[in-house]
């Protein structure tokens, strides 16, 4: 169905399953577009003809939202962007708080699929560059992400949010959309996360000015997944993201070393403290139960980032600290699934 399912709209008419694909997607998208026109006429002479606004303030929330759907599926993201903050105003109004989570949840999309198109011109353009620099027998260093893609992520975490906020008082009656946004919102955080510290790093090894709010909000989102994680009872992606954690403040701490003075070198011995916390943490075992292939795997990563880090401090040699990073050191270039 392409029609809101949380609280329960009705379908919208439609006769787009009479006709062909092409044809029939466009009758889908007037359809919407005639019934949201209706409604919304019918909200303007609702005192005249007796309707209940509320329940057309609810129609009209739902044809917007389908509008706003078929607009994502045809890759319109503006128009679908519109749509949904049409929908979800719509829904507030009429007092819905359920499906107006829902249209936050598909807004939250809208964001991702931005970040996604960020991410495959950055490659595309990547690639090209990286034949040539190869060609030439140039050094290549890891591409940072751009400020346009951590803040779509950061839009798409925001939205998601606010729809579990939204749908958080009434978890009981919706458990299964409950449970979905704190693991959609988990991820959103994850990858956040770890795109921000994958930018910090990188901008470390290039010797760039230190960029204190990225490393807040890395520190912020991976906490966050960290604790959604736990909520949903995820013992390894709980870990995980403890893992992560320390590894941005060791990146922290080694930064804070490296640029000498007694100011530089008290933070760094803070932000080492907290690294050691979250790999105490990280490195805890499980309260119940042997751990998972995945919680050891983790666990030796965990040893590994450490090894590596007490390494390349006592100056133990370049070789052996890039054969160390290279084996499980470093925030994956982009997050995995």
């Amino acid at each position: 169905s392409d029609t809101l399912t949380a609280g329960g709209v009705a379908p919208l008419p439609s006769l787009a399953g009479a006709l062909g694909s092409e044809t029939a997607a466009l009758s889908r998208a007037g359809n919407v577009q005639d019934a949201c026109g209706c409604y919304y006429w019918a909200l303007r002479l609702s005192d005249k003809v007796g309707a209940d606004p509320p329940a057309l303030v609810r129609r009209l929330g739902g044809g917007l939202n389908q509008r706003g759907r078929l607009a994502l599926v045809a890759g319109e993201l503006r128009a679908a962007e519109a749509s949904f903050r049409d929908a979800f105003a719509a829904f507030s109004h009429a007092s819905d708080p359920v499906n107006a989570a829902l249209v936050l949840v598909n807004h939250a999309t809208v964001c991702r699929s931005r970040a996604r198109s960020k991410q495959r011109a950055r490659s595309s353009c990547r690639s090209a560059t990286l034949q040539a620099l190869v060609a030439a027998g140039a050094a290549v260093l890891e591409e940072v992400p751009t400020a346009e893609e951590v803040e779509q992520l950061a839009e798409a975490a925001r939205q998601q949010r606010r729809a579990v906020d939204a749908i958080r008082p009434l978890r009981g009656a919706q458990p299964s959309f409950y449970l979905a946004s704190v693991r959609q919102l988990a991820d959103d955080e994850r990858e956040l996360g770890l795109t921000l510290l994958a930018a910090i790093e990188r901008s470390a090894e290039r010797g760039a000015e230190r960029a204190e709010p990225a490393f807040g909000r890395a520190a912020e989102s991976l906490g966050r997944a960290q604790a959604l994680n736990e909520e949903l009872g995820e013992a390894a992606r709980a870990q995980e993201m403890a893992r992560w954690q320390g590894f941005l403040y060791l990146v922290g701490a080694r930064r804070e070393r490296g640029g000498g003075g007694g100011r530089g070198r008290t933070t760094a011995s803070s932000r080492l403290t907290l690294a050691l916390r979250h790999y105490d943490r990280a490195l805890s075992p499980p309260s119940e139960g042997s751990a998972s292939a995945a919680m050891e795997e983790c666990a030796a990563a965990c040893r590994l980032d450490l090894a590596t880090f007490y390494l390349s401090s006592s100056g133990a040699g370049a070789g052996a600290t890039a054969a160390a990073g290279t084996a499980g050191g470093g925030p994956p270039a982009r997050a995995p699934p």
